[in-house]
């Protein structure tokens, strides 16, 4: 598996991971994975699609469907370990708080990030990346891939159960508790999948009172040292914006191999909605005066 490959030539570089290695490779032994389809390709279980449709009206289904565009923004901490493990998804240098533009009927998403090193632009149209690391273009394979997958990641982390609707199968998959709350899961199998993979699979943990959708799993097979891992990211502190309920607090472990590891702890700062923004604003990698604007701060941000 990459990832241990990973992990393994890390420690090795760094002789103060070496003994936490050992340490983790006992203890998280027994360590969770992604559950595997039951049901037949493309098949999807009419129960699963009826709770997956439960946790949209939750989140404000209608409200989102009309939404033209989506602003928001970012800040969090990585840990250590996990920027040495996955240096090309972490990025940690650049990766610290970051603006994010998504284009819901145009098919672009964009994202600048910040961090001690400077700037990171990511835009996506169309499923063809492109990244500029302070105004420079960068192409490096293992870059654009890692680059791509968290494109489609952060996305997926702001609105699992409407990101999820185009998926060809999904099922239930059990129950999980969330921070104490019950929940029940829904398996979908994406393909493509989350950014350059074929294929990915995402469990969504639907709270069993409110319907709000708690936790998600997902696979990283878009980047070569990442396949064959399982992240999950628990949501709370919701709050209500333009009629969608969206979560902004996010705390991201690692599932697999090492189940329980942290990762990333971040927040979403700000957010609007519908600006009127188009690709133009987009163009040869620099954002416009409207698109560059900062998200609106959340209350308890400013």
């Amino acid at each position: 598996m990459n990832l241990y490959k990973t992990w393994s030539t890390t420690a090795s570089q760094h002789k103060g991971f070496l003994i936490c290695l050992l340490g983790l490779t006992v203890l998280f032994s027994g360590c969770s994975s992604m559950p595997v389809p039951k049901l037949a390709a493309g098949t999807s279980d009419p129960a699963a699609v009826a709770l997956l449709e439960q946790a949209q009206q939750a989140h404000g289904k209608a409200a989102f469907n009309a939404i033209k565009d989506i602003n928001v923004s970012y800040t969090g901490k990585w840990f250590n370990l996990i920027t040495r493990i996955q240096p090309a998804i972490t990025d940690p240098a650049y990766r610290q708080t970051s603006e994010e533009r998504m284009l819901m009927q145009d098919g672009l998403i964009a994202q600048i990030h910040s961090g001690p090193s400077g700037d990171k632009t990511v835009i996506e149209d169309q499923r063809k990346v492109a990244i500029w690391y302070n105004g420079q273009p960068h192409s490096s394979p293992a870059q654009m891939a890692a680059s791509h997958l968290v494109l489609h990641a952060y996305q997926l982390f702001l609105y699992p159960a409407f990101y999820v609707q185009r998926a060809s199968q999904l099922e239930l998959a059990g129950s999980s508790v969330v921070g104490g709350r019950d929940c029940d899961n829904v398996l979908a199998v994406l393909r493509p999948g989350i950014g350059s993979s074929v294929e990915d699979r995402v469990l969504v943990c639907v709270d069993r009172q409110d319907k709000l959708v708690r936790r998600v799993w997902l696979t990283l097979e878009g980047s070569e040292p990442s396949k064959g891992a399982v992240v999950g990211v628990d949501h709370d502190k919701f709050v209500q914006v333009g009629g969608v309920t969206w979560p902004t607090h996010f705390y991201e472990t690692v599932v697999r191999p090492f189940a329980g590891l942290p990762a990333h702890d971040f927040s979403l700062s700000g957010i609007d909605l519908n600006r009127g923004l188009s690709k133009a604003d987009f163009a040869q990698g620099k954002f416009s005066p409207l698109a560059a604007k900062p998200a609106t701060l959340l209350p308890a941000s400013k």
